[in-house]
C-alpha cells in the first residue's frame, strides 16, 4: 500500500511523517482526525522537513499487522468473557453472572494490552515490518516549479 505524507521532523536517524487520510477513507471519519504520524528510518539522502514522501508497506504485512492489532485484544476480551461466565457462580455468588462475565471480559482486555505492546516492540524496527520510502519530492523543487 502506497501512502503519501509530509516529513514533519527529522531526528536521530528517524523521520516523522504525517500521512493524510487515503482518498477511499474520506467519508468514514472512524480514525478521528484523518491523519497519522509514523516514524520511518532516515535514508540519509538529505530528506528535510517539509519534503513530501511516498512510503510503501506490502499488503501482506499490512494485513498481518492489522490482524495482530485486533486479534490480541479480541482474544483477551473473549477469554475473560468465557472465563467469567464459567466462574461467576463460584467466585461472585451474589452478583449477576452477566455483570461478572462483562467485568472479567474487560479484565481480559486490559491484560491483553501488555501482550500487544510486547508484540509491537518485537516487530518494530524490523525491516520487513517497516514501511519504506520509495519516492521523495523535495520542498525546494516544489517552490522552483512555476
Amino acid at each position: 500500500m502506497l501512502r503519501t505524507g509530509t516529513v514533519v521532523a527529522r531526528e536521530g536517524g528517524q523521520l516523522t511523517v504525517l500521512f493524510e487520510r487515503p482518498e477511499a477513507c474520506q467519508k468514514c471519519g472512524f480514525c478521528g482526525g484523518g491523519v497519522s504520524r509514523i516514524t520511518l528510518p532516515d535514508r540519509s539522502d538529505g530528506t528535510a522537513v517539509g519534503d513530501r514522501v511516498s512510503a510503501d508497506m506490502p499488503e501482506a504485512r499490512l494485513v498481518s499487522a492489522s490482524a495482530l492489532a485486533y486479534l490480541i485484544p479480541l482474544s483477551g476480551l473473549l477469554a475473560g468473557l468465557i472465563w467469567g461466565a464459567e466462574q461467576a457462580e463460584r467466585l461472585a455468588p451474589g452478583m449477576s453472572s452477566d455483570l461478572f462475565a462483562a467485568l472479567c471480559a474487560l479484565g481480559g482486555l486490559a491484560l491483553s494490552l501488555p501482550l500487544l505492546m510486547l508484540a509491537d516492540r518485537a516487530i518494530r524496527g524490523k525491516a520487513r515490518w517497516t514501511p519504506r520510502i520509495v519516492e521523495i519530492r523535495r520542498e525546494q523543487e516544489k517552490r522552483e516549479t512555476p
